[in-house]
């Protein structure tokens, strides 16, 4: 082999180490051991693990001391059963499988005939055993039942150990805290892929690039120690999230999440009667959030597709209030019990503590005419916001 053979070796090495790695951060492990009634490994056992929603089956056969791992399984939950002839097929049901997760699944064969099956439902460990990392999972039912305003998924993360929302952070779609690290130190991973936005300090505001809607996602998973070293690019927590795939049955809906005015309370800091009537009225919002999802089979125990889409119309008036300078204030007498003005340049208050006239600044004085004009108390602005996301995914 030649230097220059060696050396593009190296470099192709080196450039597919990385995708190499990525796509193992959306799948989990099945691992155990298999053992007979006296407690003696069993080698050459197969054990099937098949994904309940797809039909898809991943196998792996135990080695001498017992010991069988299944790698790369999407997300979701399975079906195991360990067979060998002379002993009854043992079967595990109900075993979830998280992004970056191990799960441990260990059987205890019965002497009899293949034919005879032994069932074992159990709860999930507390204690996840093969990985030290401190992880908290959220799965789909939670996160569509757990309410959110705006939507936005991302919001859960304080639900886990040690997280906080963001203070005084530009992610306001739900910057969070973790450990009390930085919120620009968390680490977005979407199926496995970086999705982290570089742009963070900018008018995008948010630290994911793609937010999917809320219906797309099935679990994400958000580690705030000890977590991996392939996750070294920064000191805060890691989510990962994983998007929905088609199962063996088409699926679908269609919704929409309104906010209106007209069931708001006023404001008790907002006195402004939009409507004539005499009594102050809540701040103008018009939100529209809608969507639809849909998700089946090209070829059923082999290949699905799902797709997801939202849009978000907002029209919103936020009121602040403003400091409006008093008469006197405009005319340069302050009152002294709040604050005693002195001459500059004797170091001695004002007579009456009172600017006399001849030693304002023009441009003081100008500010001053312009503020007598201002009758309110009250700034508004009025937004209007447009948002439109699309996500289509498609597994074998």
């Amino acid at each position: 082999m030649t230097r220059a053979t060696a050396l593009l070796l190296m470099v192709v090495g080196f450039a597919l180490a990385p995708a190499l790695s990525l796509a193992q951060q959306d799948q989990g492990v099945i691992t155990g051991r298999v053992i007979d009634a006296s407690g003696a490994v069993l080698p050459g056992v197969t054990v099937v693990a098949t994904r309940v929603a797809t039909g898809v089956a991943s196998q792996a056969a135990t080695a001498a001391n017992g010991f069988y791992t299944i790698p790369a399984l999407p997300v979701g939950s399975y079906r195991v059963v360990a067979e060998l002839a002379g002993f009854k097929r043992t079967l595990r049901e109900a075993i979830d499988v998280h992004a970056q997760t191990r799960a441990r699944v260990d059987f205890q064969l019965e002497l009899g005939a293949l034919e005879e099956s032994v069932t074992v439902i159990g709860a999930a460990p507390l204690l996840q055993s093969e990985t030290s990392s401190l992880t908290h999972v959220l799965k789909e039912a939670e996160i569509r039942e757990l309410p959110l305003n705006g939507r936005n998924f991302q919001q859960l993360a304080v639900l886990a150990g040690g997280v906080l929302p963001a203070f005084g952070h530009r992610d306001r779609e739900g910057g969070f805290n973790s450990h009390g690290q930085w919120a620009t130190q968390n680490n977005f991973i979407l199926d496995g892929v970086d999705n982290n936005s570089q742009v963070l300090g900018m008018e995008d505001r948010k630290a994911q690039v793609l937010i999917p809607s809320l219906d797309a996602v099935q679990e994400y998973q958000i580690q705030t120690s000890n977590y991996s070293a392939e996750f070294g690019r920064s000191a805060g927590a890691v989510m990962n999230v994983t998007i929905k795939s088609g199962t063996n049955a088409f699926r679908g809906s269609t919704y929409e999440f309104v906010r209106n005015d007209v069931f708001d309370a006023p404001d008790p800091f907002d006195y402004v009667d939009r409507n004539g009537d005499g009594k102050a009225d809540p701040p103008v919002l018009r939100q529209h959030q809608f969507g639809l999802k849909m998700g089946g089979p090209i070829r059923r125990n082999r290949t699905f597709v799902f797709g997801s889409t939202e849009a978000l119309k907002s029209r919103t008036n936020e009121t602040s209030l403003v400091v409006v300078p008093t008469l006197d204030e405009r005319r340069g007498i302050f009152n002294p019990r709040v604050v005693i003005v002195r001459d500059p340049a004797t170091g001695l208050p004002f007579t009456g503590n009172a600017i006399p006239l001849g030693r304002w600044d023009p441009v003081a004085g100008a500010a001053s005419d312009m503020s007598r004009s201002v009758k309110a108390r009250f700034c508004r602005t009025t937004r209007s916001a447009a948002r439109f996301r699309c996500s289509i995914t498609c597994r074998s």
